[in-house]
């Protein structure tokens, strides 16, 4: 079997829940922007019971991910349309990497379903949608602006912002990203 090739959101995820220390094992998750998957295969090596793979595009989860069983595959779907017909599962864990969207949108949209009492939260901020420009920056006064209003978008949408790291590796566009850590009181 040939290896897997990794996709680019898994160092980022990985990286998250090893500085945050968020325990995966045996619990529920939500992969908002799953695109091809990085983020959920990342979800399911770390032991995810059941992952939701929500994406408004279609056909863009690898195979290997629509075929497992533990994979709810939400393609299609916009996050401002979730409900609890869609998930009915309590969510322990959400991971958030979208695009044309700032993580605050995405957040604010996450009370339409199940959130389990101390879920986490894990978001990549993108300055570039997050404070809507025109073109990704790189400069480390934006990505800080970025990454507090994200911050205060978490913060008003019911959850607890505990941590903040850099991203390990750099955006499509080459800009500097952050993941955020914030917890359901």
């Amino acid at each position: 079997m040939p290896a897997r090739s990794p996709l680019r959101g898994e160092a980022k995820l990985a990286a998250a829940l090893a500085a945050f220390a968020v325990s995966v094992q045996g619990r529920a998750a939500l992969d908002v922007g799953a695109s091809s998957g990085g983020f959920t295969r990342v979800l399911l090596a770390a032991g995810a019971r059941i992952v939701y793979a929500v994406d408004v595009g279609h056909g863009q989860l690898l195979g290997s991910l629509r075929q497992d069983p533990r994979v709810v595959n939400l393609e299609g779907t916009n996050v401002a349309r979730l409900n609890a017909q869609l998930i009915p599962d309590a969510i322990d864990v959400v991971a958030v990497d979208v695009s044309y969207l700032s993580l605050t949108a995405a957040v604010q949209q996450l009370d339409r379903i199940r959130l389990a009492q101390g879920a986490d939260l894990i978001g990549l901020v993108k300055p570039m949608f997050e404070l809507r420009l025109a073109a990704a920056p790189t400069d480390a006064a934006s990505v800080a602006r970025a990454a507090e209003h994200a911050a205060a978008g978490i913060t008003a949408a019911g959850w607890a912002v505990v941590g903040s790291i850099h991203s390990p590796t750099l955006g499509a566009r080459g800009a500097p990203e952050m993941l955020l850590h914030g917890r359901r009181p």
